[in-house]
């Protein structure tokens, strides 16, 4: 959505190399944002903006390392409410991370998007053998029908 803002400091701002956290929900997850953010955005509640020390951490290492099951049980344990799940502020400055150099950052945050590419090629093909499978199916029991005869009337 867009809006005309006036005299709202530029921390409420994010932009690319920033990390959204979502703080409420029955899932906290974070995303980094990349250069396809052109425009200033504004992050409301529930999001949380992380800015990361690009010389220590790649904003794509940090969502990725937050996403994962040690820091997601994290999380559980400090979660709050009990009709909307919450993730104070916090539990995010207590989260203990293991943050490798740049290098190795970036080749963990490459392999994890070859995997998970893997895993959604892997999930066409499978729907697409179904698929393929039925049609063969279809066709196979089509053919496999008893064909109607024509009578022939003798006169």
């Amino acid at each position: 959505m867009r809006v005309q803002l006036e005299d709202l400091a530029d921390r409420y701002f994010v932009r690319a190399g920033d990390v959204v956290f979502r703080s409420r929900g029955e899932r906290n997850t974070a995303s980094a944002l990349d250069e396809r953010l052109r425009e200033a955005a504004l992050a409301v509640l529930p999001l949380m903006v992380l800015r990361p020390k690009r010389d220590v951490v790649t904003p794509e290492y940090l969502a990725w390392i937050i996403n994962q099951p040690p820091a997601q049980r994290h999380f559980d344990v400090a979660a709050r409410g009990t009709n909307i799940r919450m993730i104070p502020r916090s539990s995010l400055d207590d989260l203990e991370l293991d943050v490798p150099d740049i290098e190795t950052q970036e080749k963990i945050v490459a392999v994890n998007a070859l995997a998970e590419r893997e895993r959604e090629l892997s999930q066409l093909a499978a729907e697409t053998r179904k698929k393929m499978m039925s049609l063969i199916l279809v066709e196979r029991a089509s053919r496999m029908r008893p064909k109607k005869r024509k009578e022939r009337t003798s006169k």
